[in-house]
C-alpha cells in the first residue's frame, strides 16, 4: 500500500468517523430539544403545583375559620336557643298541669251544683 492509498483510506475513514459525529451531533440535538420541551413541562407542573398549594392552604384557612365559628358563635347560641326551649316547656307543663287542675275543679263545682239543686228541690 502506497503512502497516498493510506492517506486516501485514512480521509475515508475521517469521513465516516465524521459522519457518525454528525449523527451522533443530530442525535443530541434532537435530545437537548426534547429536554428543553421536558423542562418546559416541568416548569408548568410546578406553577400549577403552586396553585394547587396555594389553594388547598386557602381551604384549610377557610375550614379553620368556619371550626373557630361553629365554636365560638353557633356552639353557645344553640345551647342558649335548648335552654330557652327547655324553659318553655316547663312553662307550658306548667300551665297544662293549672289548666287540668281548672278542669278538674270546674267538673266538682257542676257536680256540687246538680247535688244541692236536687237538695233543693228535695226540701221544697
Amino acid at each position: 500500500m502506497t503512502n497516498d492509498e493510506k492517506m486516501d483510506f485514512l480521509v475515508e475513514q475521517m469521513g465516516k468517523v465524521i459522519g457518525r459525529l454528525d449523527s451522533m451531533d443530530k442525535r443530541f440535538d434532537s435530545m437537548d430539544e426534547r429536554l428543553d420541551s421536558m423542562d418546559e413541562k416541568l416548569n408548568s407542573m410546578d406553577d400549577r403545583l403552586g396553585l394547587v398549594e396555594k389553594s388547598v392552604k386557602d381551604m384549610h384557612n377557610d375550614l379553620t375559620n368556619v371550626h373557630l365559628q361553629i365554636e365560638n358563635e353557633l356552639i353557645p347560641d344553640i345551647k342558649r336557643i335548648a335552654e330557652g326551649h327547655l324553659d318553655l316547656d316547663r312553662k307550658l307543663r306548667e300551665v297544662i298541669k293549672t289548666n287540668t287542675d281548672y278542669e278538674m275543679l270546674v267538673l266538682r263545682v257542676n257536680h256540687l251544683e246538680t247535688k244541692v239543686d236536687i237538695l233543693e228541690q228535695k226540701i221544697s
